[in-house]
This record gives structure tokens, sequence and C-alpha cells, in this order.
């Protein structure tokens, strides 16, 4: 199959099953790899005159493990899927959840990541707006017990103001949550000013998730 392929790179011309006639090619080959074929060549799996003719323009795609800052951005999407095709209320995840899906080691990459946010909001109350650490999966409970352990030991060495806007920027977001991003109804609540509530939005960067 390799040389077949080689053969159609190199002459631009390849014939249909059944036919005796070659037919010229004008097109572009894009190719991709779950492993690197550079170690298939040096093992003598892949040809090595193929990896060249191939490895013209190279794109790597890093691990998602490796695109942390990505990772919220697609579980949201997930969550909204999945939510809206199992008619859940669930729109957005507990600042927990999101902290240990980001520390996570996704070896299925996007697939697992999405796998694990299906199964999680199946758990979830159908009246839920908010994913929650309960709503995990029996196994995933000591992998949860052992990051809140770390994360522990983390906060005591993060500055006590950083601590304050941290504990701060959850308890505005989890009463705009209740009360469905209405700033006059969080304000009374909190017993503060609608003012100061978008003072304190602003300064924590917090914003209502975009429902697609």
């Amino acid at each position: 199959m390799q040389s077949k392929l080689l053969r159609i790179l190199e002459g631009g011309e390849v014939r249909p099953v059944g036919s005796n006639k070659t037919l010229k090619t004008n097109v572009r080959i894009i190719t991709a790899a779950s492993i690197p074929l550079k170690k298939l060549v040096d093992k003598n799996l892949f040809r090595e005159d193929l990896f060249y003719r191939l490895h013209v323009y190279p794109i790597y795609v890093p691990d998602l493990s490796d695109r942390q800052e990505d990772i919220p951005i697609l579980a949201n999407h997930f969550l909204h899927h999945y939510a809206k095709k199992q008619n859940k209320k669930a729109i957005n995840f507990h600042e927990e959840v999101i902290d240990f899906m980001k520390q996570r080691s996704w070896n299925g990459n996007v697939r697992e990541l999405e796998n694990f946010i299906e199964r999680i909001v199946t758990i979830a109350t159908p009246d839920a707006s908010t994913i929650e650490p309960s709503f995990f999966q029996k196994e995933l409970e000591e992998e949860l017990a052992n990051f809140r352990l770390k994360m522990n030991a983390f906060i005591k060495s993060i500055p006590l103001k950083d601590q304050v806007n941290n504990y701060e920027t959850e308890i505005i977001k989890k009463t705009l949550i209740d009360c469905s991003w209405n700033q006059s109804e969080a304000a009374r609540r909190l017993d503060t000013s609608e003012k100061n509530i978008r003072y304190k939005m602003g300064k924590l960067n917090i914003r209502k998730p975009e429902i697609e």
C-alpha cells in the first residue's frame, strides 16, 4: 500500500480498479497520524522515501493536556450540546470542576473530554444549573480527593489578597447564577448596590456564559 501511494504522489497518476488506463490527478494530499511517523521509519515500519514525500509542511497539534486554556471552551461547548440533548438545565461548571478538568491528563484528548462531559451531564439532576463535583462518577472519587489535597497545599501558598478575590468571585458568580444573572436581584441578596455588583464583575472578570 505504501509503495502504491508513493507512485501516485510521484507520478500523479492513478489506475481505477478494473481499468487498463491511467488517469492524471491534480489533488492535494493531507495526512494525519496518531503515532510519529519518524519513529516508524526508524523501526523500518514505514518507508523513508514516502515519509519525506509526505513531510512537506508538517503541522503539529499538541495534546489537550498541553492546551489547558482550551479545556473550559471545549467543555462548555459539550455541556451546552449534551444538556440540550438530554433536556437538562445545566449551563455552567462549578469552579472546582473547571480546575479539575484543566489539571487532568486527557490521554484520549478531545474525545475523552467529550465523553467525560456527556457522562457527567447524564448523572446531573434535571434541574441543576451548575455541574457540581458531586456529579462525578464513583471511579473519579479518589482522583478528585487527590486533586483537592494538591489544591489545598497550593492555596496555602497563595497571597491573602488573591485568596479573598477568588472567594469573592465564587460568591458573586454563584449568586448571579441563582438569580439568572439578574444583577439587581443579586445585589439585594448580597446586601449591596447594583453599581458595586457591576464594578466587582468588571474587576474580577465575571461574565455571563454565552449559550449557543
